[in-house]
């Protein structure tokens, strides 16, 4: 296996300031105005019990942008403060994957050559 081919971790790996999100206007940016994408249109369960507080989930996700700007190897783990929303894991995670799957990724660029890249980001209300 060509050491191109084996994924990179975003951003340590890549080019500086290296845009895997275009809808982000800056680097910086790009996983608040992901978590704002995910929540512009998720809706919670009727029965989910929240708090005022908020942090009433996380969603760690994991996975691979490829350099042909799709995603693979979706990984996610969820934890609730409320024990009673653990029912609801599975809709969480169909939710955050398939706006992963969705959304317009680009690949990132390590030396001026697209890669594969690992991507971490966590969701939370």
């Amino acid at each position: 296996m060509n050491r191109i081919d084996v994924p990179f971790e975003y951003p340590n790996g890549v080019d500086s300031y290296c845009m895997i999100y275009p809808s982000a206007k800056e680097f910086l940016d790009q996983k608040v105005q992901i978590q704002k994408d995910f929540f512009s249109n998720f809706k919670f369960p009727k029965e989910f019990i929240s708090t005022e507080e908020k942090r009433d989930f996380m969603a760690k996700t994991k996975f691979i942008i490829s350099k042909e700007n799709t995603v693979s190897g979706i990984d996610i783990k969820i934890e609730f403060k409320n024990p009673a929303n653990q029912k609801f894991q599975y809709y969480f995670i169909n939710k955050i994957t398939n706006f992963i799957e969705n959304a317009n990724w680009s690949a990132a660029v390590s030396c001026g050559i697209k890669v594969n890249s690992i991507f971490n980001i966590n969701f939370y209300n």
